[in-house]
């Protein structure tokens, strides 16, 4: 009998499922306009990455911006991706984001 009991009492209870529990926190975090922002600058930062800037280097501290180019596409011999530019892009679209991510809240989220 108390065996019985001592089984009984570490049953775990039911937990909602996995899916149901992301929902609701997905739903309680972020209101929809921080939902749309959130993937506009997950599509920017996609597009970057797929498109970044590319610079042709002259010699010296010379060089000459080649424009964006798909990054798994053909690229001419001498061209090399801007790494300064490309993070600058992010800063810029991280910076811009989370201000607008931020400034999206409601009254409600606020209290």
């Amino acid at each position: 009998m108390v065996l019985i009991g001592i089984v009984t009492s570490f049953q775990t209870p039911q937990t909602p499922n996995i899916n149901q529990q992301y929902e609701t926190m997905y739903k309680i975090f972020m209101n929809r306009k921080q939902r749309i922002i959130l993937r506009i600058v997950a599509i920017l930062f996609i597009a970057m990455l797929l498109f970044p800037p590319f610079s042709k280097y002259l010699g010296g501290n010379k060089e000459c911006f080649m424009g964006y180019i798909f990054i798994l596409g053909y690229t001419p011999n001498g061209n090399a991706i801007d790494k300064e530019m490309l993070l600058i892009q992010f800063l810029v679209v991280a910076v811009v984001g989370g201000i607008s991510f931020l400034l999206s809240r409601t009254d409600k989220e606020l209290k």
